[in-house]
Parts: C-alpha cells; structure tokens; sequence
C-alpha cells in the first residue's frame, strides 16, 4: 500500500512518499489534511492523530479511506456543504464529526459503497449522512442533534447495526428505494417524527 506522510520543516511542508503499512497525517493545521487527501490514491488509509481537532472539509478520491484514530473533525464556518464528502467505495472509521450548526450535512456520499465504523456524528444542519447512491454499512456509530434526519439513503443496501439515532429533527434513519436494506440492535430516541422512515423500500428488516 502507498502511505502519504507529510513532513513539516519549520514553516514549509513537503510531502513524502514512504512504504510504511498507512497514512499519517501528522499536523493539525487544515492545509496539511486536505494536501494528504489530494495526493491519496485508491488503497491509501489516512490516518488522524488521536486526540486531535481538525477544521478542514475533505473530497476524498475513490478508493481511500479514513481512520480517525479518535480525533475529530469540525466544522469551523458555513462555507461548505458537508465536512466529508465521499464518491466511489470507502471505508470511515474511528471519527467524530461536529457540525456545530454550521454546516449542512456531516457526511455527503455521492455514490457507495462506503463503510463507516465507529463513526459519530452531530449538530448538522440538515444530515448527519445524505447518501445518495450505492451500498452502505453504519455499524457502531451514533447520529444526533441535526436538523433533519439522521441518516437519509436514496438507493443501495444499507445494514445498520448497534447505531444510535437520537434527538434528530426529522427521522432517525429515511431510507428511499433502499431494497434488502437491515438494521439490527438500534437504538432510537428522541427524533421528532420516525425511528425509521421507509419509502419505496422493500423487504427492509428491523431486528
């Protein structure tokens, strides 16, 4: 696997190739994160530093994949639509993202399949996840305190499991044209309207 590690020198950073087993990205500041992600390719795993806060949106290319290591990434303005946008197959992992009502959707998924592990997601706008196409996996992970629902998928085979949805403005989980879909072990508590909203959803199954 090709790792990315950027290297800080003083006030400049280069960016080096290395053939380590991941991807660290190992400063804080927004520019270090979003030049790491830009320079991924399909295979790379970035990984946070724990502990850490990050202020960056990230577009990340088909094929990587995120592992938080415990930090957090926040939205720190308005001016981006989500704080993690994902087109082609992905897996998240281990990360916190707060929107601090002051960005839209916490994470945008264009186009599946994508996993997400232990991923925690709050005070979005309107979604904790709007995806809109492809299949997805959410096992572990909690959505609260957005404006609308929690987890909102159009498409795709979605199995969502040990999640907890909670205190969101709309539903807990809206799932549109989401066939075969499962979600096990759930916890719901607090949406405005439903736990789990189906539409045009067949041979969905709540255990």
């Amino acid at each position: 696997m090709r790792v990315i590690r950027p290297v800080v020198l003083g006030m400049a950073m280069a960016m080096a190739c290395v053939s380590v087993s991941r991807a660290q990205i190992v400063d804080v500041d927004p520019s270090t994160i979003v030049s790491a992600a830009r320079a991924a390719q399909a295979g790379d795993t970035l990984l946070l530093k724990s502990g850490v806060r990050y202020g960056a949106p990230l577009d990340l290319p088909s094929g990587v994949s995120l592992d938080g290591n415990g930090a957090t990434i926040e939205a720190a303005d308005d001016s981006s639509l989500a704080m993690l946008t994902l087109e082609g197959s992905h897996v998240i992992q281990n990360l916190t993202i707060e929107g601090r009502d002051r960005i839209d959707i916490g994470i945008r998924v264009i186009r599946g399949p994508v996993t997400f592990d232990h991923v925690s997601i709050r005070g979005c706008r309107l979604y904790g996840i709007r995806a809109g196409g492809g299949d997805g996996t959410f096992t572990g992970g909690t959505i609260e305190q957005c404006g609308q629902d929690g987890l909102s998928a159009a498409g795709g085979k979605w199995t969502i499991q040990s999640g907890r949805f909670m205190n969101n403005g709309d539903d807990g989980v809206d799932l549109f044209k989401a066939h075969n879909s499962l979600i096990v072990s759930s916890v719901f508590d607090g949406n405005r309207d439903a736990a789990v909203e189906l539409a045009i959803s067949q041979n969905v199954r709540l255990i």
